[in-house]
């Protein structure tokens, strides 16, 4: 049988496929590969045959010519996912990572200095941050971080409940495995300086307060799952994982953290899908304590914040209703990934 122009594409293609799995995983996952295409080859011509004999036609295609043209469609179709997943991952690494906003407000009489931060990512930005927390600090601002205190063991479980999810205190370590960078330590940030503790403030609020206030909002439609340990299973498939294995998905993963910290609005509708409710909490009721911290602090004229950067937006908002003069005077933006 002659080969054709689509046969010589679909062997250069399962060639460099399988070279690279080779490569990424050895040979047994390459064996792994070959029998689960040749099962699906077979699965869909014995379908095809079966369809074909059922409305009698008489114009059947063999198998061999038939496993050309399924080889042929499957390295299509691997090739355009493949280059998909690629363009998409080099696009939001290499050419538009996300960037941390910095932002300083004023009212005249206060200043406020937002530094966004992400739960995780890269050590060297939270070297970053918590250098510029001591050069504002040596100019008396006031810090006040972010850090959901703990709760009851009911309420505990309740909110993981209602998250869908166990979130517990190695969470962050956890997802910072998988996606191969480091997470928000504040006990690294605030205490590798030499300063005064009282200019560091925990400015949130604890698991009591969330479902306390959840309880309220909640009715009888909002959706409740079982508790997925997502966590865990993320823990277990990066054990599974060798390192050339673990590199290509912590690149493909970072990329996702990119998009989303590009795409706020992205992560907002995601989590109205998921249970408004709670997140309502978590991120109204938190933004409130913030605004009126500042809004009502009498003495200190100069804060420094270090919150979630979905946050900024409505804390704004929150002191622009309280006094229209509120204004951000300077942006500045901090590359989040390592050069």
């Amino acid at each position: 049988m002659r080969l054709k122009k689509k046969d010589f594409y679909s062997i250069l293609f399962f060639w460099l496929l399988f070279w690279y799995t080779f490569y990424l995983s050895w040979i047994s996952t390459v064996l792994e590969s070959i029998l689960g295409l040749i099962i699906l080859l077979i699965a869909f011509y014995v379908i095809y045959f079966l369809i074909k004999k059922i409305f009698r036609s008489k114009n059947i295609t063999w198998f061999w010519p038939f496993s050309s043209i399924y080889c042929f469609c499957v390295s299509i179709i691997f090739s355009i996912c493949i280059a998909i997943i690629w363009w998409f991952s080099y696009y939001y690494n290499e050419i538009s990572p996300a960037y941390m906003p910095q932002y300083t407000l004023t009212n005249w009489d206060k200043t406020v200095v937002f530094q966004s931060m992400a739960h995780i990512w890269w050590k060297w930005f939270y070297n970053y941050v918590a250098e510029d927390l001591k050069k504002h600090k040596d100019e008396w601002y006031l810090h006040f971080f972010e850090w959901v205190r703990p709760g009851t063991k009911e309420n505990m479980e309740e909110f993981n409940k209602a998250l869908w999810m166990n979130f517990d205190k190695d969470i962050y370590t956890n997802m910072s495995k998988l996606y191969w960078v480091t997470f928000q330590d504040y006990n690294a940030i605030i205490w590798s300086q030499i300063i005064n503790p009282t200019s560091d403030v925990n400015i949130d609020i604890s698991i009591d307060d969330i479902m306390n206030e959840y309880k309220k909002l909640k009715t009888p439609a909002t959706t409740e799952w079982d508790i997925l340990d997502y966590w865990e299973s993320m823990k277990n498939l990066v054990d599974r994982l060798n390192q050339r294995e673990l590199n290509l998905v912590t690149y493909i993963n970072r990329a996702v953290l990119n998009l989303l910290l590009w795409n706020r609005d992205i992560m907002m509708k995601m989590w109205k899908i998921w249970n408004d409710e709670i997140w309502q909490v978590i991120i109204w009721k938190r933004n409130e304590v913030v605004a009126n911290a500042i809004i009502n602090g009498k003495i200190v004229k100069k804060y420094y914040v270090t919150y979630w950067l979905l946050h900024f937006d409505w804390i704004f908002e929150l002191l622009k209703k309280n006094d229209p003069n509120w204004k951000i005077t300077k942006t500045t933006y901090h590359k989040l990934i390592e050069d």
